[in-house]
């Protein structure tokens, strides 16, 4: 079962994206902890956090831009 639930996660990481993300193994620990009945709806639960992820970066790298950039009509 853990042999399972471990290369669940590495099989999921790899379709996603290619990178390695938290979500898949928080998803395959609430399959394991019976949180979660199926792995569908758990790899479905792991694509959620990482668009959330992504969505986070991005804001987070248009306020920084936001804040390094002069305002219209700004000079030095």
């Amino acid at each position: 079962m853990v042999g399972k639930l471990l290369s669940w996660p590495v099989r999921c990481c790899v379709w996603v994206a290619r990178t390695v993300c938290g979500g898949c193994i928080e998803a395959a620990r609430a399959v394991g902890k019976g949180m979660v009945r199926s792995m569908h709806r758990a790899s479905d639960a792991a694509l959620d956090v990482v668009e959330e992820g992504v969505t986070a970066a991005r804001e987070t790298r248009e306020r920084v831009d936001g804040i390094r950039r002069p305002a219209a009509g700004h000079r030095k």
